[in-house]
């Protein structure tokens, strides 16, 4: 009944396929958005939360510093692993360039609505947020 020439049929599939495979990752929603946090503000919400949990994104083989006492779920196995990030604290997660911790934030909060959660949009400040830690440490 209708006929789709060969060029428009090749664009309608190839619309179908980007819907298709758009909708198969979780996209970064408004509330995605809310949660991204610079590399400068970061520094100072983990220095004045108390109980904050630090989630390293990366994995194992990518990660060359880090900021003391994080945990490490990489973004691709955050879907398996997010029972392992405590609920009852603010969560900030990163990676190393703020490239895959909006991916993990996206999981984590698809899972964890509630969840008081952040993630560091940029390169996060590994050295200053630990040396202030040791600082805090010796009683500075």
């Amino acid at each position: 009944m209708f006929k789709i020439s060969r060029g428009l049929g090749a664009v309608v599939c190839a619309v179908a396929m980007g819907f298709l495979l758009s909708s198969a990752a979780p996209a970064l929603s408004a509330a995605a958005e809310a949660g991204a946090m610079d590399p400068e503000t970061a520094l100072n919400y983990m220095l004045a939360t108390e109980d904050l949990v630090i989630v390293d994104t990366r994995e194992m083989r990518y990660i060359d510093k880090s900021f003391v006492g994080a945990l490490n779920i990489p973004w691709n196995e955050m879907a398996e692993r997010y029972r392992e990030i405590p609920t009852d604290r603010p969560v900030l997660l990163h990676c190393g360039l703020g490239w895959v911790a909006p991916k993990a934030y996206a999981v984590l909060h698809q899972k964890v609505p509630a969840l008081k959660l952040h993630y560091i949009d940029g390169a996060p400040r590994f050295d200053e947020y630990n040396h202030a830690r040791s600082d805090l440490g010796k009683g500075l």
